[in-house]
């Protein structure tokens, strides 16, 4: 079936019966208890209904396909992140080249040149975007900028394109990784979302929490 190994067949079954399950529960709680707003709950398992079926997609297309999803993802998650946190205007051009470092990073995934890929962004990108920052010339707040752009750089793009790496580079000697680290990928985002959930809730019932901020915090999550 699609020359996808058994095993991983196997763990796409584990996952879409979890999905299932959660689809149940969220249905027998939601006529049990119809006086409470089950909405936020709904859309969360609506939307990992999205994730998964657009990632198994994903991985069955051919490898350029895949890498070009891969890209766009790192591309949506990088934007989101630079919008939540603070940043200067004199940043602007530092992440610009944040931005355009996302199709040098994936090109070297699709060339098959493992070693830039592997040190385009730690120690490449990481040199240059403080040289640039540097070159601006507004110091004010240089270290806090330089290590966020930095960081969201390596969440967003480095640690993600490991799933193209695993499905495209690594498929033919390791056929389970593919699958088990978008599997992973997917729980960790899950638990991730839990988490932001219940710390956004905390931090509207702080009255030092700024309403801006709240705001913000809702959209996002």
């Amino acid at each position: 079936m699609f020359s996808i190994p058994i095993h991983s067949l196997h763990i796409m079954a584990i996952i879409l019966s979890l999905l299932v399950i959660g689809t149940l529960c969220y249905l027998v709680i939601s006529r049990r208890h119809p006086d409470k707003d089950h909405t936020e709950l709904k859309l969360r398992i609506r939307s990992w209904w999205w994730m998964i079926g657009i990632v198994f997609v994903a991985l069955y297309l051919p490898q350029n396909y895949s890498l070009l999803f891969f890209g766009f993802l790192s591309f949506m998650a990088l934007k989101e992140f630079l919008s939540i946190v603070p940043t200067r205007m004199a940043d602007r051009r530092v992440i610009f080249w944040a931005y355009l470092s996302i199709p040098f990073h994936y090109y070297w995934l699709a060339i098959g040149w493992y070693g830039m890929y592997i040190i385009f962004i730690p120690v490449y990108m990481f040199l240059y975007l403080p040289m640039v920052a540097v070159l601006i010339g507004d110091t004010k707040g240089f270290i806090r900028s330089a290590g966020t752009i930095h960081w969201a750089l390596m969440l967003t793009v480095f640690c993600l394109s490991h799933m193209a790496t695993y499905s495209c580079y690594l498929a033919k000697t390791l056929m389970l990784v593919p699958w088990a680290c978008c599997y992973f990928c997917w729980f960790s985002l899950s638990s991730m979302t839990f988490a932001n959930m219940s710390g956004a809730k905390r931090l509207e019932n702080t009255k030092s929490f700024p309403r801006s901020a709240q705001t913000k915090l809702g959209k996002v999550f």
